[in-house]
């Protein structure tokens, strides 16, 4: 489930993060003191460890030397990373269970039951589909 799930909720969790961070720059800009004060500092608490996390994953000096709309470059870079690894993750499990499929149809095995054919076919046409789909935004992104 976190396969299929994870690109959107990958993009999701970030546009989260940067709405939040909007969210606390906009509720402290001009004012001082009490709760600006506090969410002041919430703020750079949490700037602080995402640049040091983002600064262990990309090279410290590419992050710490960039500007924001670079650094919204790299993090869209790394999201779109991780959301192909987790939909070939995807395609794969589609593989192998078609492909248990083809051979629980094809070999007799004592004890088992054949799957139907129409199961067969649609797991054929599903992961050729998948395939090509994926395919198709590997060749996009290049």
């Amino acid at each position: 489930v976190l396969c299929l799930l994870g690109p959107i909720l990958v993009r999701e969790l970030v546009h989260f993060a940067w709405v939040i961070s909007d969210v606390m720059v906009i509720l402290s800009f001009g004012q001082t003191g009490g709760a600006a004060g506090l969410v002041q500092s919430f703020h750079r608490v949490i700037a602080t460890v995402f640049n040091a996390w983002m600064s262990l994953i990309v090279e410290a000096a590419v992050w710490s030397n960039s500007d924001s709309a670079a650094r919204q470059r790299i993090l869209s870079r790394l999201v779109s990373r991780v959301s192909l690894v987790m939909e070939v993750a995807t395609g794969s499990l589609l593989l192998l269970d078609t492909m248990r499929k083809c051979a629980d149809y094809s070999l007799i095995i004592p004890g088992s039951q054949r799957p139907p054919l129409i199961d067969v076919i649609k797991g054929i046409f599903c992961v050729r589909l998948y395939l090509n789909y994926l395919h198709l935004k590997m060749q996009k992104q290049s």
